[in-house]
Order: structure tokens, then C-alpha cells, then sequence
């Protein structure tokens, strides 16, 4: 009988950790909320997730995005180098403000020697990609606040 108690509370103690350290690892553990709606996003956290972006992938689910932290409020030029599907762009100042957006970035836009960058009009400290078209079903506007909650350190 203890052998069989002692052998279900490690079942859940290896259960839990694995629940925990998943939570740390997961691709989307960054929750946005902008407008009325709220998305699951993916932190580009390192310089080679920051260039590739969302390159490369046949999609990405409909409440889900990527999210990019510049070291401070700046411009940056953004481009579509081997992507799939269209996207959004919001930009986010270091207040949370949102200070530019560009809807529907064609996936063609990066063709021949000079392909076509969007640069922030405003600086900004944050990016959030999102599928195209999520911009306009979130109500949100420029100069609206966002919230960033997460379980991880930004």
C-alpha cells in the first residue's frame, strides 16, 4: 500500500515539474491584450529570432503573434524575407502606447535586390506581429494603451 502511495505522489510530483518547466518553455507564454481582444504571443528573444521573425512558417494560429523588446524606444525596419502569410504590424512605445501601425505586410514584398522595409514612424520599444486583419478586429487605435502579462521576464 505505501509502495503504491509513494509511487502516485512521484507520478505527480514529475507530472507538476514537467508542468512547470513547460510553462518557462513555451513558445507562447506572453499574453497581449490589445483592443478587445487578447493574444498568445511568441517572444523573438534572441538576435537570430529577431531576423527570422516569422519567416519560414506556413502559418500561425489566429490568436497567436510574435512579440520583439528593443532595448529602447527606436526605429526599426522591418522586412518579409521568406514568409508565407501576411501579417500586421503594431508598434508599442515604452509606455505601452501604440504609436504606429501598418496593416497587412504582403508576404511578396521582399522580391529582388531591394525589397520593400516598413520603418516605424514613431520610435517604439516593442513590435507585435499578428496575423493581417487582427488589427482591425481588436478596436484598438493608435494612442490606446496595451498590457503585456507575463510569466517570464521581459
Amino acid at each position: 500500500m505505501y509502495k503504491l502511495i509513494f509511487v502516485l505522489a512521484l507520478i505527480f510530483i514529475i507530472i507538476g515539474f514537467f508542468n512547470y518547466i513547460s510553462k518557462f518553455n513555451s513558445d507562447y507564454n506572453i499574453k497581449v491584450s490589445l483592443g478587445s481582444k487578447e493574444y498568445k504571443v511568441e517572444k523573438a528573444n534572441s538576435e537570430i529570432k529577431k531576423i527570422t521573425g516569422l519567416s519560414n512558417r506556413k502559418s500561425m494560429c489566429s490568436k497567436c503573434g510574435m512579440l520583439f523588446i528593443f532595448e529602447n524606444d527606436s526605429y526599426q525596419a522591418i522586412w518579409m524575407k521568406d514568409m508565407n502569410f501576411n501579417i500586421d504590424l503594431i508598434f508599442v512605445d515604452s509606455d505601452m502606447t501604440i504609436v504606429d501601425v501598418y496593416e497587412n505586410f504582403a508576404k511578396e514584398s521582399y522580391i529582388g535586390p531591394n525589397p520593400q522595409k516598413y520603418i516605424n514612424k514613431t520610435k517604439a520599444k516593442y513590435l507585435i506581429e499578428l496575423n493581417a486583419g487582427e488589427w482591425a478586429k481588436s478596436g484598438a487605435n493608435i494612442g490606446d494603451k496595451i498590457s503585456i502579462n507575463s510569466d517570464t521576464n521581459l
